[in-house]
C-alpha cells in the first residue's frame, strides 16, 4: 500500500465554511479518480502546544489529507489520470499551500497487520504474523478464529 500524507492550508481571507465545503466537495470527486483506493481529508480542530518532548512550530495547519494506493501501478494510473488532473485543478482552487508527506510503514508489511486486527476487513493468511511483530493490541470486537490465532502465534514455540 502506498500512503500520501500533505498538511493543507487554505488560501489567505477564505472562509473556515467555504474551506470545509470545499474539502468536501474534493472528498466526494476522488471517488471517481482512477487508482485512487482512498482519499480522506479531516479539518484540525486544534494544534496543542503541550507536548512531551520539545515543540516545534510548523506554521498553521487548516486539514490533513491522505490519499492510499494499492500498488506502484494503480499510483501510476493515478498519475496518468485526466480525471486526477482535473481533481488537482479542483484542489488549486481551495488550498492555498501543502506540504506533502510519503511515510513509510515501520515494518515491511504494517499494512497487513492494520488489516488484520480491523475485524471489518478481509485479510490474507499470513497478515497474522505481521501484526504479532508490531503487538499490535487485539480488539475486543476482533472475531475469535482472528484473535486465537494471533495468541497462538504470539506463544513461545513461534
Amino acid at each position: 500500500m502506498i500512503r500520501l500524507l500533505y498538511l493543507l492550508v487554505k488560501p489567505a481571507g477564505m472562509s473556515d465554511e467555504t474551506f470545509r465545503a470545499e474539502c468536501l466537495r474534493h472528498y466526494e470527486m476522488s471517488h471517481d479518480v482512477p487508482g485512487l483506493h482512498k482519499y480522506e481529508v479531516r479539518l484540525v480542530a486544534e494544534q496543542p502546544t503541550d507536548t512531551h518532548v520539545p515543540f516545534f512550530d510548523i506554521g498553521y495547519v487548516d486539514a490533513i489529507g491522505e490519499c492510499w494506493f494499492q500498488d506502484d501501478a494503480a499510483y501510476a494510473t493515478y498519475m496518468a489520470s485526466d480525471i486526477r488532473k482535473a481533481w488537482f485543478e479542483h484542489g488549486k482552487t481551495f488550498i492555498g499551500q501543502l506540504k506533502p508527506f510519503a511515510p513509510r510503514p515501520l515494518l515491511a508489511k504494517a499494512s497487513q497487520a492494520e488489516r488484520l486486527c480491523n475485524p471489518h476487513i478481509p485479510y490474507p493468511g499470513d497478515s497474522m504474523l505481521y501484526c504479532v511483530q508490531m503487538e499490535v493490541k487485539i480488539p475486543d470486537s476482533l472475531p475469535a478464529e482472528r484473535a486465537d490465532a494471533i495468541k497462538l502465534l504470539r506463544s513461545p514455540r513461534h
